[in-house]
């Protein structure tokens, strides 16, 4: 894993900050990192690396299910959190084409992960669900991550708890609010 350092020279020399691609003096999209924010921000990339590697040793790691792909994953959470999106909210979502989206529902739908249901509004429309197979696939594959953060949080003194859960939720309702504003824009 790279050191602290290294990542906060990768991003300096690579653009504003970690991640980005701007070159440093044209950089108006990250105004706010400041070099104490982008310091931050890599120690916290750096923290979060680490336990995530240290948290699997734990608990052995993710089970494997076969012919799960990523974007199919992706699929099947978008779906969890929004069920009853469309192949062309799902490809907007995740930024492929509409002929892509179809295919990877094709294939989650003949593996029973998802079924799709018409639109009572819309005839041309086909609403995507999770079935209680693909909710089981994400359940499974989310049981060592939710042990190792309950070896986390157990040591925790609930004062910290309280502050962690303040802290998430928070990051939670910005994510919202750049959600609902159309999305974070170009990287």
């Amino acid at each position: 894993m790279p050191s602290l350092r290294r990542i906060v020279r990768l991003s300096r020399i690579n653009g504003c900050c970690p991640g980005c691609r701007h070159p440093r003096p044209t950089c108006e999209a990250r105004t706010w990192m400041t070099p104490n924010r982008e310091e931050l921000t890599a120690r916290l990339g750096a923290a979060e690396a680490e336990v995530h590697a240290t948290a699997m040793r734990w608990v052995g790691g993710v089970q494997e299910v076969p012919d799960l792909t990523l974007r199919q994953l992706q699929v099947l959470a978008l779906l969890r959190t929004t069920p009853g999106m469309s192949g062309q909210d799902l490809a907007d979502a995740l930024g492929v084409s509409t002929s892509t989206m179809s295919g990877i529902v094709d294939r989650i739908v003949a593996k029973e992960w998802v079924e799709r249901e018409p639109d009572a509004t819309d005839r041309r429309r086909v609403l995507l669900h999770p079935t209680p197979e693909g909710l089981t696939v994400l359940a499974d594959l989310e049981t060592p991550g939710r042990r190792a953060r309950a070896l986390l949080v157990e040591r925790l003194e609930d004062s910290e708890l309280t502050e962690l859960c303040h802290l998430v939720e928070r990051l939670r309702d910005i994510a919202r609010q750049i959600d609902e504003a159309g999305g974070p824009g170009p990287a």
